[in-house]
């Protein structure tokens, strides 16, 4: 049928053969049917009707313009429209193979149900489809897909040119496999994006960028080109990852649902986002590898040891049953601590650990490596053992608890430093090697040179290290491991033993820093000390003490004047070569404050120590150890304080700090009327006579208040 106008069917259309009809517009105003091919050739031809719905054409072909307002069109064959495609309602279109040739716009959904479609021009430019759904192979060639709601894609989809897909408010699902060597962008901004197959397993991608509000899903990436992956929900992956030396970039949260494999290759990769899972995370590649954090649940496994090159970092918190390092030159960091089962550390680019870790199957990191610390860091081996070789501790703290130690190189640096068994095990310092032991030469790598050093403690080490190194008083943990039996060694850094009782086997001797015995039990031994000058008083807290030696220098009885007791006291006795420092004598209850009390022979050495001179209650300052002044004592206006756990490990207490110009002691006593008071005094020996407060008029300002 030929026109130079316009063709109009009002009514049916029945073909019995097949028709080409031709005119500058055609309209079927109702049903086209026949099994027979139709083409039509006109600037517009418009279908109001369904199209093969009763009896289904053998094809279809539309020129130029199509407009499809029937609802469906069904061929046994092919249809092809080679113009624009206008939907004015929802369409159905079944064949064998369907072709758009040009655009397809419309406030409307599409689906195409045919072995093969093909979109040659862009979908939803002009106006967005509501929805598309493609149910077998899909052919993408126009550049763009654009929906106000959901895409589907059930079938393989084939990209023969770059494809950017977007819906604004549904998901967009791939059912199948994506290949073809081109660039695919996928942008639900209200919903998902999921892809069900392999992508690029075929013919890798040049490049994919993915972005879910709701989450992303994927299985396995192949591209030569940069992958990246965005949600403000979760993204999931398994399987292979592979860019062909560009990069790889999940903004957001990752979840691992099955085993998965990064490879990089040269180029870099980046999680911004928590990465979790219960299965085995492996990296390849030689690129920069950033995590903010990982957690396989303590069932998966870390395996870096087909990495070749580059970095393995992680910001956060790392835990995983397993960490397999291999043996290749790249820098392995974990800088928020975790749960890792059992890993050496064989990589040969550099370590670097920073956080609290838990390693309950041990760690070794090999005396030909050196493991460099990236903050404060403490290794809890728990039950089982840890080697290492060199440390660059640096400023940093870094604890060790293991409840077997091999220390074989140096801990460069000056922080402070904790070592401890987990469990309750003998701690033996140079004292033979049952229990839990360190020799000499483990000792001396852990005096060299920190700040302090602390020894014992069990699971209270992190809480007393932090204590001291925040100004905190030390406290007595209840059930520290122990006994610790010391050899004879020579320690020159301040040094904290902390057990259920400390004996002295042999001899401790120290040119520098002080020590301090914590134990809820008693300190003594057949040993001795030989603390030198300058070693600063030697600081208890202890049920009792029974010691012999030299203490900052001073031998015999002169000695009890450089040893502090700090706690409220035991049964007692304390003592120093045969002279009583504290609990010597008197009753003394501390149940008024109940915080830690400083008892200092320096007051009264003729009456055998403070806490002998006493009859009435007493007790200490509440912010730190009580009886040492902050600065210059109240209302001085210098509140940086003299700290007493510091002092009596670095130097002599009676030496005024920097910030004070004279040295005080707060005493707590009890008035006439029963109420608790306090007061800042000049220590003895600043004032005129050196005298003590019952001795002499210099503390007359007190009133007559009972003997302090």
């Amino acid at each position: 049928v030929t026109t130079t106008g316009a063709q109009s069917y009002d009514e049916p259309v029945v073909l019995s053969t097949n028709d080409i009809l031709t005119g500058s517009t055609i309209s079927f105003g109702s049903t086209v049917d026949g099994a027979f091919g139709l083409t039509a050739a006109a600037t517009v031809t418009t279908f109001e009707g369904t199209v093969g719905s009763g009896t289904a054409l053998t094809s279809l072909t539309v020129t130029h313009t199509a407009d499809l307002n029937g609802g469906s069109v069904t061929t046994t064959g092919a249809q092809t429209y080679d113009g624009p495609v206008v939907l004015s309602t929802n369409d159905l279109l079944t064949g064998s193979a369907i072709t758009f040739g040009s655009t397809v716009d419309g406030a409307f959904g599409l689906t195409a149900a045919a072995a093969v479609t093909t979109f040659e021009g862009s979908v939803g430019s002009g106006t967005a489809l509501t929805s598309l759904t493609v149910t077998h192979t899909a052919d993408l060639n126009g550049g763009s897909v654009t929906t106000t709601g959901a895409q589907s894609y059930d079938g393989p989809v084939t990209l023969s040119a770059d494809a950017t897909l977007a819906s604004t408010a549904g998901n967009i699902a791939f059912a199948s496999t994506i290949d073809g060597a081109h660039l695919l962008s996928a942008t639900a901004s209200a919903g998902t994006v999921s892809v069900t197959g392999d992508i690029g397993g075929v013919s890798a991608l040049t490049g994919i960028t993915i972005d879910g509000h709701n989450g992303v899903s994927l299985t396995s990436v192949h591209t030569n080109g940069a992958q990246s992956y965005t949600s403000a929900q979760t993204i999931t992956l398994s399987g292979l990852y592979d860019t062909g030396n560009a990069s790889f970039t999940a903004n957001g949260a990752v979840e691992l649902a099955s085993a998965t494999t990064f490879n990089p290759g040269s180029g870099s990769l980046s999680v911004s986002g928590a990465l979790a899972g219960s299965v085995n995370l492996t990296m390849l590649g030689s690129g920069v590898d950033t995590f903010a954090s990982i957690n396989l649940d303590n069932s998966g496994t870390i395996d870096l040891s087909g990495k070749t090159g580059g970095s393995f970092t992680v910001d956060g918190i790392t835990d995983a049953a397993a960490l397999l390092t291999g043996t290749n030159a790249y820098s392995l960091a974990l800088l928020g601590g975790g749960t890792i089962g059992d890993p050496t550390l064989g990589n040969t680019g550099g370590d670097t650990l920073a956080g609290s870790f838990v390693f309950p199957g041990g760690l070794t990191v090999p005396s030909t490596l050196t493991l460099t610390l990236g903050g404060a860091t403490e290794l809890n081996e728990e039950t089982s053992g840890i080697t290492l070789g060199t440390v660059n501790q640096g400023g940093n703290i870094f604890i060790v608890v293991a409840d077997s130690v091999s220390l074989n190189g140096p801990w460069n640096g000056t922080g402070p430093r904790g070592i401890t068994p987990f469990s309750n095990l003998p701690i033996n310092l140079n004292n033979g090697s049952s229990g839990w032991a360190l020799t000499d030469a483990e000792l001396q790598i852990l005096a060299d040179p920190p700040s302090f050093v602390v020894i014992g403690g069990g699971t209270a080490i992190t809480a007393e290290v932090l204590d001291i190194v925040g100004g905190k008083p030390i406290f007595v943990p209840p059930s520290p491991p122990g006994p610790i039996n010391v050899g004879t060694f020579t320690f020159d850094a301040p040094l904290i033993l902390i057990g259920s009782s400390i004996v002295l086997d042999g001899t401790l001797s120290k040119t520098s820093g002080g020590v301090g015995f914590i134990t809820p039990g008693s300190v003594g031994g057949p040993g001795s000390l030989d603390l030198g000058p300058g070693t600063g008083i030697l600081a208890i807290a202890a049920a009792s003490a029974d010691l012999n030696g030299t203490v900052n220098g001073t031998s015999g009885k002169g000695a009890a004047s450089d040893v502090t007791l700090i706690v409220p006291p035991g049964t007692g006795p304390y003592l120093i070569n045969g002279a009583c420092f504290a609990g010597c004598g008197g009753t003394i209850n501390t149940s008024l404050l109940g915080s830690l009390i400083l008892f200092s022979n320096l007051l009264d050495l003729s009456q055998g120590g403070l806490a002998g001179g006493l009859g009435g209650d007493l007790g200490g300052g509440t912010g730190g150890l009580g009886g040492i002044s902050p600065s210059g004592g109240p209302g001085s206006g210098d509140n940086a304080p003299t700290d007493a756990a510091v002092d009596v490990l670095s130097g002599p207490l009676n030496a005024p700090p920097p910030s004070q110009a004279v040295p005080r002691l707060q005493g707590y006593y009890i008035s006439l009327l029963g109420g608790m008071l306090s007061v800042w005094q000049d220590a003895p020996g600043t004032q005129g006579s050196g005298k003590n407060p019952e001795e002499n008029t210099d503390y007359s300002g007190w009133g007559n208040e009972a003997d302090w």
